[in-house]
């Protein structure tokens, strides 16, 4: 139903039109109560002028020449991505990825903005100056993009030195909780401030239940945004490594004593388990996602202890997921069984 309202059948009619004569347009619909989608009936009506790709194409490559800077703005079109339905691809629909390579090719001084609410492929990333992934960034786009572009904004987040270190403060007395003040309670006396670190740890990735290096030893540094320092060294995994994660899932999702195999039970008190651990850690959790994504170290307490509480409801819900009976049109029966996976 979501894909229903949200992407809806489109026809498309190619029309002769003429300036200044007027044109009838009529449209008739019979819903059928007993096809796909029955019970809808809605009609939105567009008309829009059809212009030959390659003549925008063109018209892009011109600008780009004569510019000093191209900016190039790809992405999702209105209807290819929602929650209520898969992708089919990672591809850029239609020819944006030739829009791309022409524009790069006109002019190397091409910065590309991907407006998409999923990764996307980027085959000729290395063509371009700078990417910029905005994810669906909302209606303040135009003007956050553009101090993004001229250098008035961060696109990390990260606060200027100045917002951290006023004139006037030394550094030992910036705030209580940078300077290592505890509360008469233990905790941090400046609760809205992120979560900070004295030596970068070295972190390594977990594959098949091992604590493991990248294959070919590559790492870089994570770096927590509100500060700018290094607060780890992560490994760098590339396509062995991918290769590897995979085939430890597909072991693990085949194993015949895996977790599709056990009971309703079992799986809830594993679930609980891990929201027990969790709630257990919480204080260090917070402090490495405060770190991690540079935010004010009770935000990540809450995020924290959130986190428990999904991990606990599902617990409980594990052994009271039953399947289904739904009416459909006589004389079928639709029954769904829900399964683990």
């Amino acid at each position: 139903m979501v894909e229903a309202l949200s992407r809806p059948p489109e026809l498309r009619v190619p029309l002769q039109l003429k300036a200044g004569r007027e044109v009838e347009v009529s449209f008739e619909h019979g819903p059928n109560a007993r096809g796909h989608q029955a019970g809808f009936a809605a009609m939105r009506l567009g008309i829009t002028p059809r212009v030959e790709d390659e003549i925008l194409l063109d018209e892009a490559v011109k600008a780009a020449a004569e510019a000093d800077v191209a900016v190039v703005v790809v992405g999702s079109p209105d209807g290819t991505e929602s929650e209520g339905y898969d992708r089919e691809t990672m591809v850029l629909p239609g020819r944006q990825d030739e829009l791309v390579r022409r524009v790069a090719a006109a002019n190397p001084s091409t910065v590309v903005v991907v407006n998409s609410g999923m990764p996307v492929l980027m085959p000729w990333a290395a063509e371009v100056a700078a990417i910029i992934q905005v994810w669906f960034p909302g209606q303040a786009f135009g003007d956050a993009l553009a101090d993004v572009l001229v250098g008035a904004g961060e696109p990390g987040g990260r606060r200027r030195r100045q917002a951290t270190e006023p004139r006037g403060v030394s550094s030992d007395s910036r705030t209580p909780h940078r300077a290592g003040i505890k509360s008469r309670r233990g905790s941090d006396h400046m609760t809205d401030q992120p979560a900070t670190i004295a030596t970068p740890t070295t972190a390594r990735m977990i594959i098949g239940g091992a604590s493991v290096d990248a294959a070919d030893g590559q790492t870089f540094e994570v770096t927590n945004p509100a500060t700018g320092g290094v607060i780890a060294t992560a490994p760098m995994g590339g396509r062995e490594d991918v290769n590897r994660a995979v085939a430890a899932a597909r072991k693990a999702f085949e194993d015949p004593k895996g977790w599709s195999s056990w009971s309703a039970s079992k799986r809830g008190r594993t679930l609980a388990k891990l929201s027990s651990l969790v709630k257990a850690n919480l204080e260090e959790l917070a402090r490495l996602e405060s770190r991690n994504g540079g935010k004010p170290i009770s935000g990540a307490r809450g995020e924290t202890l959130g986190v428990s509480l999904v991990f606990e409801y599902y617990a409980g819900a594990a052994n009271k997921v039953f399947g289904q009976t739904i009416p459909v049109s006589k004389p079928g029966l639709d029954i769904t069984l829900r399964e683990p996976i």
